[in-house]
């Protein structure tokens, strides 16, 4: 009778046990961002982006492409484009939003909170659409920002991503978030360069200086 009391204890306990580890489980798991298993119909393929950058403001030229795995359909796309506006990082002054194949711009409305802007997309089928997006932002700090974590919303790394980072020769201690694949010196300027390939950034891209 004992035995069997005993026996009864260990099972429970065991099971107690797993319930907890699948719990456990389950709160890593959401944690974690989630990355699609299939393609997508709409896919944010690459991006390169340049940042040019003074004691007083930061100029950003990013250019973005986009991939309609649709062979049949074209894709209307209302995007969502973010800025790194703090109380060191004013909103951008200047900003410009066109189609680098053709030069045509495309208009953007801001959203609120004044954070970002938001802008209309047309992919035709099976086409590969480059997007670009230019801005210069005032800074009040020895640091910069661009903004790469909400690449995480779209589901899928990024098939390649390159940076391409200006800073005035007398900057001291320059220091990226992302270690840079190379570093030139340059008459005025030094210049990193940043490629990725499969790239699902966690954090954002910054750089800080003295």
């Amino acid at each position: 009778m004992m035995a069997s009391r005993r026996g009864r204890w260990v099972f429970i306990s065991l099971g107690l046990i797993l319930i907890l580890v699948g719990i456990i489980y389950q709160k890593s798991i959401r944690r974690k961002p989630k990355i699609a298993s299939h393609r997508p119909e709409l896919q944010f393929s690459a991006e390169k982006i340049e940042m040019r950058i003074s004691r007083k403001d930061v100029e950003v030229k990013g250019y973005y492409y986009f991939r309609n795995n649709s062979s049949q359909k074209t894709i209307h796309k209302l995007l969502i484009y973010p800025f790194p506006v703090d109380s060191t990082h004013n909103f951008p002054y200047i900003i410009s939003v066109y189609y680098p194949s053709s030069g045509k711009k495309i208009p953007y409305g801001p959203k609120a909170p004044v954070k970002s802007i938001y802008f209309p997309v047309d992919l035709p089928p099976g086409s590969i659409t480059a997007v670009a997006v230019e801005y210069r932002q005032s800074i009040q700090a020895n640091n910069s920002k661009y903004i790469l974590h909400t690449t995480k919303y779209w589901g899928h790394p990024l098939e390649s991503a390159e940076f391409l980072i200006w800073v005035p020769k007398e900057f001291q201690n320059v220091k990226l978030s992302y270690q840079p694949t190379k570093v030139e010196t340059l008459q005025s300027q030094i210049k990193f360069t940043i490629e990725k390939r499969d790239f699902f950034p966690h954090k954002d891209l910054e750089i800080d200086w003295r």
